[in-house]
């Protein structure tokens, strides 16, 4: 009776599998975009929740005659009308498309340029405005208006120059309109309102910029604490020498940083070899006038616990295992064992006794399967599984453990045997799957390090929350809560032989995170179901490094 019931189980488990590509009756009604390719674009993206296509584009596109080089549709789907080929993207640009209901969409561009005008003594950035082609300077109090020297100017897109500048100088007690070419580092009088002749494409602008004076305080303006050393930045008076000074709380000696980096009224400096966890004050000192203290604590070194593997044990169902001891529900790593485990004793994720980084000791192996006939990677987080839904094959998983380190990088050692993608599906979730024109390329492994703070929104406190069937979410590259961000994606066959590797963060700010979210997995594409079925990931000794 027992084996009756389990050929009824897994049958039901294939019909609920052959369900998820939308074979009900009732049609999928949500209007696709199968690919869109835009020229001039560094980053197009397609939001399906509310019908937007936003386009970030170069410097050297033009945003009044956006080209759409290719726009595929997924079967069925058509634009109502006619879609141009150029579109001008000064404003937002709407039209509509339709399955078996119209919906309204709308493209976006925003075209991020980067200004500047740099001089000596400068106070604080230019201030500019593109539209007007205007631009204010300030200098320091001190620093005479008609000698300053300009170091630099970008006022156009790449590949612009500034060519000459004109303003009027004097003679024998006469002014007049001196024209000069621009070759900086350049001494000009700029008394009075300057113009720069810019060309671009052939094409001359004009840009008018004011010379200012402003007094500079001194003082610290920004302080990035690390573990073992500090960066400093802060504003001078533009005369004299500056030094920035720190000292441990409770020291009444004052100890100077060296390698000082002074650019016009800023300056910086980096203070190695500080101690773990301790308390500093630091002050800009220049001649006779001393900036107030500012305090800061050095981090902890902090690791989390089992990040070299040692412990697992198995349990249900079906000899199921788990990277944490016996006796608790959940520890600082997960698995999608779980799922995956549900119905045979099929473990993606298990522990590695023979082939280790380090002798006697125990690794993680990962390889990509294909339980109940749908595609799974072998997988390995920081966090915990949730549940397993039987009625819609989804996982219920939470990304992220308490912590409060910001380590430079995550070490450990890894070993790849990857295989040709020969599994793929043409949508998840009822959207196309960006992915599957990976079939019969080489398999990829992804090593995965994250910082994030916690939510604002009470309901949205906590870990991640993450669904299988909901690939991409959470958009661990742009989400708001994201403070650093570090990822390994490889397809290089390591022949057998554990490498070490080294996965380096990359910080938005120096917020302190709540939790961190380590991922290793066999197939990079496998929260797609796209991978190859038979890929090996090993591995072993994970380690926060700090600087």
């Amino acid at each position: 009776m027992k084996r009756i019931n389990q050929i009824l189980t897994a049958a039901m488990l294939v019909a609920t599998v052959s369900c998820i590509e939308n074979d009900l009756s009732f049609p999928d009604v949500n209007v696709e975009i199968a690919e869109i390719s835009i020229e001039g674009a560094k980053e197009t993206k397609v939001d399906y929740e509310s019908f937007a296509i936003d386009i970030v584009l170069e410097e050297t596109a033009n945003l009044s005659a956006v080209k759409i080089s290719s726009l595929k549709l997924v079967e069925g789907a058509s634009v109502v009308g006619q879609l141009p080929e150029v579109l001008d993207l000064r404003q937002p640009y709407k039209f509509k498309m339709k399955v078996y209901e119209e919906e309204e969409w709308t493209i976006s561009a925003v075209q991020p340029i980067s200004r500047y005008i740099k001089c000596q003594n400068q106070v604080g950035d230019a201030s500019i405005d593109a539209e007007k082609k205007f631009a204010i300077v300030y200098v320091v109090d001190s620093q005479p208006l008609d000698k300053v020297v300009i170091t630099d100017i970008k006022l156009e897109p790449e590949g612009s120059e500034v060519v000459s500048t004109s303003g009027y100088a004097y003679e024998n007690g006469q002014s007049y309109l001196k024209v000069e070419e621009c070759v900086f580092p350049m001494e000009l009088d700029c008394t009075l309102t300057r113009h720069f002749n810019v060309v671009y494409k052939s094409k001359e602008i004009d840009w008018e910029v004011l010379f200012l004076t402003k007094p500079a305080e001194i003082g610290i303006t920004s302080i990035n604490a690390w573990t073992y050393c500090v960066e400093i930045e802060g504003n001078t008076s533009g005369s004299g020498t500056p030094v920035i000074e720190y000292r441990k709380e409770g020291d009444e000696n004052w100890t100077p940083a060296e390698n000082i980096e002074i650019d016009g009224t800023r300056v910086k400096t980096v203070i190695y070899d500080l101690t773990e966890d301790t308390a500093f004050s630091a002050r800009l000192v220049c001649g006779d006038k001393v900036s107030s203290e500012e305090n800061f604590r050095t981090g902890r070194p902090e690791q989390l616990e089992n990040m070299d593997f040692e412990t697992w044990h198995q349990a249900d169902p079906h000899d199921c295992w788990y990277p944490f001891p016996q006796g608790m529900e959940s520890g600082v790593w997960g698995t999608a064992n779980p799922g995956t485990n549900f119905l045979n004793a099929m473990n993606p994720t298990r522990p590695e006794y023979e082939h280790v980084a380090v002798p006697g000791g125990t690794a993680v192996r990962l390889e990509s399967m294909t339980p109940f006939g749908v595609f799974a990677a072998g997988n390995i987080f920081s966090g915990r599984f949730n549940k397993f839904s039987f009625s819609d094959m989804t996982a219920y998983l939470e990304w992220g453990t308490p912590f409060k380190g910001r380590p430079y990088s995550l070490k450990g050692y890894l070993d790849y045997a990857p295989v040709q993608i020969d599994k793929t599906q043409d949508k998840v979730s009822g959207k196309p799957n960006p992915h599957k024109d990976k079939l019969g390329l080489m398999d990829h492994l992804q090593i995965l390090a994250v910082l994030v703070d916690e939510a604002e929104n009470e309901a949205d406190k906590g870990p991640f929350p993450v669904v299988s069937t909901k690939p991409g979410v959470p958009d661990l590259k742009n989400d708001p809560r994201v403070i650093a961000f570090g990822t390994i994606e490889s397809s290089e066959n390591t022949e057998g032989k554990y490498k070490e590797f080294e996965c380096v963060l990359e910080y938005k700010d120096n917020r302190e995170p709540d939790y961190v979210i380590v991922v290793a997995c066999s197939s990079l594409w496998g929260n797609y179901f796209t991978g190859g079925v038979g890929s090996v990931l090993y591995v072993d000794d994970f380690q926060f490094v700090y600087r």
